[in-house]
This record gives structure tokens, sequence and C-alpha cells, in this order.
């Protein structure tokens, strides 16, 4: 018997074209894309009217709740973002919002979309994660990597403790095999992710999501990004630890919630 494809696949119908996978969608958006692409062109290119109704029925087929109540798309268009030219789409709305549209997450099936959408997130709050790091061990030393957002150190001999473990950590020299990561204390991060969404009203599935021109996914920005960074700010207790300690510590989170499957949080005391 054959082995089955690992990869998922799955049917979409967009006015009246058929698609059996996600990457012929996404092929063929590339395609539509492209036609407005050219040496020199303009940062902002409005497409056809068949083009536009393509990529708004993608929109509510696949994030229902993203076009707000009450407004229209006057223009659909493909565009620049931070002044590099490439394969973004933004809706105009009517009120003269522009909307940058993450198509390439659209076409994707739920998981990869969830994943791209947490990325997002992580990359949103990473900026929080490298203050802290460049606290412990020496300020002017942080760098950010560009295509992740994440943070890496570029040098520095300040010694820190970790606060579980005792071991002393150090970005480079005697102590920097046991190399220290920056950990929620208090609320882990899932929670304040979870937190967040319920209490503003999102979802995985209803983040506005932009491709970024490197790779990767990151929050568009505006209302959504905003709130997202100052509520993790306000409620992130974030510590510089030991790997070390970091690994086994989830390693025992995990082992924890596997042998407890029912328990979804612990019930507060009464007082």
């Amino acid at each position: 018997m054959a082995k089955s494809s690992r990869k998922t696949k799955y049917a979409i119908e967009i006015n009246g074209i058929h698609f059996a996978s996600g990457e012929s969608l996404k092929r063929h958006l590339r395609e539509v894309i492209d036609a407005y692409l050219w040496h020199g062109c303009p940062d902002d290119v409005s497409m056809n009217d068949d083009h536009a109704s393509f990529f708004i029925e993608l929109v509510r087929l696949r994030d229902p709740h993203r076009i707000p109540d009450g407004q229209y798309i006057k223009d659909v268009l493909r565009t620049t973002r931070e002044g590099q030219v490439g394969r973004h789409v933004c809706f105009v709305y009517g009120n003269g919002q522009r909307d940058m549209i993450g198509w390439v997450g659209l076409c994707s099936a739920g998981k990869n979309l969830r994943q791209a959408a947490n990325d997002a997130l992580r990359q949103a709050v990473s900026r929080q994660a490298a203050r802290v790091y460049s606290l412990a061990f020496d300020g002017t030393h942080v760098d950010m990597v560009r295509d992740t957002g994440e943070f890496v150190i570029r040098g520095g001999n300040k010694i820190c403790r970790c606060p579980k473990s005792g071991a002393r950590l150090s970005a480079t020299g005697e102590f920097a095999d046991d190399v220290g990561v920056v950990h929620h204390d208090g609320m882990p991060y899932a929670e304040i992710r979870e937190t967040w969404m319920a209490e503003h009203g999102h979802s995985h599935e209803s983040l506005p999501l932009v491709e970024r021109q490197e790779g990767g996914w990151s929050l568009a920005p505006g209302d959504v990004r905003d709130s997202w960074e100052a509520f993790h700010a306000m409620h992130a207790d974030l510590v510089v630890v030991s790997k070390k300690w970091h690994d086994q510590h989830h390693a025992s989170e995990r082992k924890k919630s596997k042998e407890t499957p029912n328990v979804i949080a612990p019930t507060p005391a009464n007082g």
C-alpha cells in the first residue's frame, strides 16, 4: 500500500475557481500579484475588478471578521511595505483606512495559520525580552535578528545568577556554556496570550498578519499589535534563567499536563 502524503490536501472554491490545495491557491495568487509588479512600478497599483473581488472573497471565506462592520472596500492594492516592493496586498476601506492582508496565511490550512499567528505574537514582544536580556548581561551588546525578530548577544562580560537554579550565567566566557534564556515567571506566556485574545475578542484566525519580505510573519502595525504589546508588558514577569533549568522545567510541565489531561486550570482558593 502506498504511503499517504503527509501534506494535508484540501479543496477551496473562490469565485467559481476550484483549487485542490493551499499550494495551488498560493501559486495562483502569486501569478495575479506579479501582473502588478514591474521595474519602476509605483508603490500602490490598483487591481482590476476581477482580481480585487477574488482577494475580497478569500478574506471573507478565511477571515470572516476581518472587514469592519459598516465598512466597504473601495480599492484593493498591490502595495509596498516598509519601503519594500513585493507581493503585498492592501485593502483600502471607504473611510481611507488601509489594511495589509496576509494572503499567504489565508491560503494555508488552519494548523499552519495558527502557527503563523503564534510566531507573529512571539515576534511582536521579542523586544521586551531583549531588554530583560540586555539588563542581565550588557545593554550595549544586544542586537535584533531581522528575519526572526529574536535577539542575540554580540558580546559583553557581565555575569548574572539564575534565580531558579543559582547557576552563574554569562553571554560569553566562563559561564556561557549554560546559556541564559528569558523565562515568563508568574503567568505563563500561553496564559497571557489566551487571556488577551479572550478579553479583546481575537483568535489565531482573526489576527492581522503580514508576511515579512525576508520570510516569516508579523502582526500588522496598528491597534491590535499595540494592544498585544501593552497587555504582554503589563502581565509578563520576565527573568533570565539557566537554559538547563528552563528545559527541565518545561519538560516537567509537559509531563504533568499529560498525566492530568482533564485539568485545564487550578481551581482558585476561596477567600
